[in-house]
């Protein structure tokens, strides 16, 4: 940071700094920033949507496992079909995981993991978050119910830990140095 002694010797150093740069300037003689010279800009043109229509989503490329599920999901949260079909088919693919395989040839070992993502894509407030929320609300039931058993077993774990080491210590006389 450059510290000058006297408000002088700053608006000299400004000036030195304009006219090193004045042959890059190119002056604007339009009256405004930016206006070509002599003629004003066109009129904007409107924005015309280029994107085809979204097809409507039908019920028959669901499984009809979550048929029944999806719709009454979409219908409670008054929001697309899409949203809450997307969400739950992605569900239902984290579950199954990597215990499904596909083999591509039938004379191989070759199989692959099959992988679905899903993506929501919606105008703002068009209850995008809500219904993937409903439609995950399964899958967030198994989530906590796991988490609920591995906290127990890691509770249990502690305390079998806990008495082996205090039966190591009435058959030793004192804390060995022993792993578990």
């Amino acid at each position: 940071m450059i510290e000058y002694r006297s408000p002088e010797e700053m608006l000299l150093a400004t000036g030195a700094i304009k006219q090193a740069m004045a042959p890059n300037l190119i002056p604007i003689d339009g009256g405004r920033a930016g206006e070509p010279k002599g003629r004003a800009w066109p009129a904007p043109l409107p924005i015309a949507a280029t994107l085809p229509p979204v097809r409507r989503f039908h019920a028959d490329l669901l499984p009809e496992a979550l048929r029944r599920y999806v719709f009454d999901v979409a219908e409670r949260q008054q929001s697309p079909v899409d949203f809450s079909a997307v969400s739950a088919l992605v569900a239902v693919s984290a579950v199954v995981g990597n215990r499904v395989r596909i083999a591509p040839k039938t004379n191989d070992d070759w199989t692959v993991v099959p992988n679905l993502w899903g993506g929501i894509i919606g105008r703002p407030s068009a209850m995008k978050s809500p219904a993937m929320q409903s439609a995950l609300a399964p899958v967030y039931g198994l989530q906590d119910a796991m988490r609920k058993d591995w906290e127990s077993e890691t509770r249990s774990a502690r305390i079998s830990r806990g008495k082996r080491q205090d039966l190591r210590y009435c058959v030793f006389g004192r804390s060995p140095d022993l792993p578990d």
